[in-house]
């Protein structure tokens, strides 16, 4: 049974409770507003504020790929020119790989802000 499927509408609502309560301690690890869904039509604003909150996430995940990258490429040349040890370029290379996980996260986290907003829409203009 894959993580993804189903076997009943209550190991459902676990997983998207579970997915919705780490998003949000992530948010407010990095400072985005978090809001209470309190009527079905606050919905399609959380999940504007949501998808808001993960493209701004995503954008600083990727300035700090970015910086991490550039250090990483300045320590193997410094090992390279002798200037620095191995040592260095492992510790700036461990510092970028969970960069670019919690990048890949954001990335798939602000997606399925898109997806959910979506069937939200759908939801509303069907009923």
């Amino acid at each position: 049974m894959s993580k993804n499927s189903c076997v009943s509408q209550g190991s459902c609502a676990v997983s998207s409770s579970k997915r919705l309560t780490d998003i949000k301690r992530r948010a407010k690890q990095h400072g985005f507003e978090v809001l209470k869904i309190s009527h079905r039509h606050d919905q399609a604003k959380l999940g504007k504020t949501e998808l808001d909150n993960w493209l701004k996430f995503a954008e600083h995940q990727a300035h700090e790929v970015t910086a991490l990258e550039t250090a990483v490429k300045l320590s193997s040349e410094r090992y390279v020119a002798g200037k620095a040890s191995c040592y260095e370029v492992l510790e700036a290379q461990q510092q970028l790989f969970p960069s670019q996980i919690n990048l890949a996260r954001a990335q798939r986290d602000q997606l399925l802000a898109v997806v959910t907003l979506y069937k939200d829409a759908r939801r509303r203009l069907a009923g």
